[in-house]
């Protein structure tokens, strides 16, 4: 298991300590080829995404991928942050953010003009005490493809942007548990 780190303050070297932390999430998540592995993304850290992105976890059933959001310290101290303030955002944008493989994501904010997927993630994937943010009117949370369930503990679901336009929630194939979070909306109610 190696620790892989992501602050828009490293220098996008190797990302094996917050000094060298790559500067793109996608730079760590390329990283973490081996189970077990952890991303421990800066709780400070804002990453504007330009194009709809996929991020595929290498991990497996047994030891997935780990990503934390966590203080940005020095060296390779991690002192988790119990709040989704880590924050992947394509709002501007109206991009997609699709997340697939074996992982357990620790108070990261996904903030999407598009839709936000988790397609083809594998069992017992979770979101805990994270934000899924869809700021455009009509967009979907989509969970499918699932191999066996996908967790979302103490998250959060917002569906920001209003307008006469419903957002979705759609469940194909696969178990959905919720375990506590809140859900909400301006405008239309998402179905």
């Amino acid at each position: 298991m190696i620790d892989y780190f992501t602050d828009d303050g490293g220098d996008n070297s190797d990302g094996l300590t917050w000094e060298k932390a790559f500067t793109t999430f996608a730079g760590a998540v390329a990283a973490a080829s081996s189970a077990g592995d952890r991303i421990i993304i800066g709780h400070d850290s804002v990453e504007v995404l330009s194009a709809v992105t996929t991020y595929t976890f290498l991990g497996t059933k047994t030891d997935p991928t780990i990503v934390i959001s966590a203080d940005s310290g020095t060296g390779t101290t991690v002192t988790y942050t119990k709040a989704a303030n880590a924050q992947l955002d394509s709002s501007s944008g109206g991009h997609n953010i699709f997340l697939k493989g074996y992982f357990k994501i620790y108070g990261v904010s996904f903030k999407t003009g598009g839709s936000f997927s988790l397609d083809d993630a594998n069992s017992d994937s979770l979101s805990e005490e994270c934000l899924i943010e869809l700021s455009s009117a009509g967009k979907t949370l989509r969970v499918a493809g699932i191999r066996n369930r996908v967790v979302f503990k103490n998250t959060d679901v917002n569906w920001s942007a209003g307008g006469a336009a419903a957002g979705l929630f759609i469940l194909e194939r696969g178990r959905f548990h919720w375990l506590g979070g809140t859900v909400s909306w301006s405008g239309t109610q998402p179905t």
